[in-house]
C-alpha cells in the first residue's frame, strides 16, 4: 500500500491489526439503569472486530480503545 492509498482510505478495506486492545467502556447490563464503566483487555483481529464484539455484549460509551503489545513473560 502506498502513502496516497492510505491517505484515501475510506474504511472499505479491513486493516490487519490483530492483537490485544486495552478498552475502557460502559456496560449497560451492569449496575442498571446507569451502567458500569470498566477497563479490560480484549483480543481481536482488528479495531472493527473489537467494536463488533463490544456492541454484541452491550458495551457502549467506549471511552478509550488502544492496541498494545503485551509481554506475558513480564506478568508473572
Amino acid at each position: 500500500m502506498n502513502i496516497m492509498s492510505k491517505f484515501f482510505d475510506y474504511g472499505d478495506e479491513e486493516i490487519n491489526a490483530e492483537g490485544w486492545y486495552r478498552i475502557t467502556a460502559t456496560n449497560v447490563n451492569m449496575n442498571k439503569p446507569d451502567g458500569l464503566e470498566v477497563s479490560f483487555w480484549l483480543y481481536g483481529k482488528s479495531e472493527h472486530h473489537i467494536r463488533q464484539l463490544l456492541d454484541q455484549k452491550g458495551w457502549v460509551k467506549i471511552k478509550s480503545m488502544e492496541r498494545k503489545e503485551i509481554d506475558f513473560d513480564d506478568l508473572g
